[in-house]
């Protein structure tokens, strides 16, 4: 199945690696102009070797100031995909406030942030667009020391 995303703008959290990293590449192969956000700088210096024309943007979104600063000025965007996470092992009598914390600020406060700036962007350009989360199978099934996840 073909996609044509020509003309639209797209961002990506979680770009560097994995499914992230693909969908840059997919939505980058389909002509959408992509701006990729990574925490890792060497990921995005690489992706960008891979995908010419792509945007990085490197900020730690568990750091809320950070990615109002990073992303609050982005631009117009059509299409979000909520892809970043962490998953930090550790038992579950051992997690501490710290190690929640890192966990819930990634993958939940991010997604609401990301998707509040964008969305705000949609709405005051009257525009139509998606905002898409990707979630892990382990949201179905139990893994061990996974708890915070």
């Amino acid at each position: 199945m073909q996609f044509n995303f020509s003309g639209l703008r797209a961002l990506v959290t979680g770009a560097g690696k994995g499914i992230g990293r693909d969908t840059v590449k997919a939505l980058h192969a389909s002509g959408a102009r992509v701006v990729a956000v990574s925490r890792t700088h060497a990921d995005l210096v690489s992706l960008s070797g891979e995908c010419p024309g792509v945007e990085p943007v490197c900020v730690d979104l568990g750091d809320w100031e950070a990615t109002g600063q990073a992303l609050g000025s982005v631009g117009p965007v059509d299409l979000l995909v909520n892809n970043a996470a962490v998953a930090l092992r550790q038992p579950f009598l051992e997690v501490t406030k710290d190690f929640f914390d890192r966990s819930i600020n990634v993958n939940l406060r991010s997604v609401m942030q990301v998707s509040q700036i964008v969305a705000r962007g949609m709405i005051d350009r009257g525009v139509p667009g998606s905002i898409v989360n990707i979630s892990s199978m382990l949201a179905l099934i139990p893994f061990p020391n996974l708890t915070s996840y």
